[in-house]
């Protein structure tokens, strides 16, 4: 199954890359791996490697931020429910939206908020299209998921 959605989260990841990239004292470095970080009582200094080359350095360091990117991890659920092109699991309202919807869609009810293409399977947080991305958000989707769970099983 395929529809044409745009992903909110790749939309919104594009203010990201730009306020990043206009603050001075921000350094992004690509093609690089953290081995090791270290300081006295607080985070002082970072050692990299570099992925390409090999070469390690020890750079000074008061913060650091691992941002692993909006790229759903849902490749194993092959095509057992509809994801939009970039991978994100298409739920709820937004089913209705794509031209085969009544070709997978049987049963007399509308989907429910978590509910994907296939009845009784339920997806939360970052790997739903239209979530909002974060942990405190898919903390909350993941207990709504729950609840709908509930619900569906109950009308079985």
């Amino acid at each position: 199954m395929s529809g044409s959605y745009v992903s909110e989260q790749v939309c919104n990841a594009n203010y990201l890359v730009e306020n990043i990239s206009n603050t001075p004292n921000i350094k992004v470095i690509a093609n690089t791996d953290v081995i090791s970080c270290s300081g006295s009582t607080v985070l002082e200094n970072i050692t990299i490697k570099n992925t390409k080359t090999g070469e390690e350095k020890t750079v000074p360091a008061k913060a650091l931020f691992i941002y692993i990117g909006t790229k759903p991890g849902t490749g194993w659920l092959n095509d057992i429910v509809l994801k939009d092109k970039k991978g994100f699991i298409i739920t709820g309202s937004e089913l209705m939206k794509d031209k085969t919807f009544h070709t997978f869609w049987k049963l007399d009810r509308e989907p429910f908020l978590p509910e994907t293409s296939v009845p009784g399977i339920f997806a939360s947080g970052d790997v739903r299209f239209g979530a909002l991305a974060g942990s405190s958000s898919a903390v909350g989707e993941g207990a709504l998921a729950i609840r709908f769970v509930r619900k569906y099983l109950e009308e079985m």
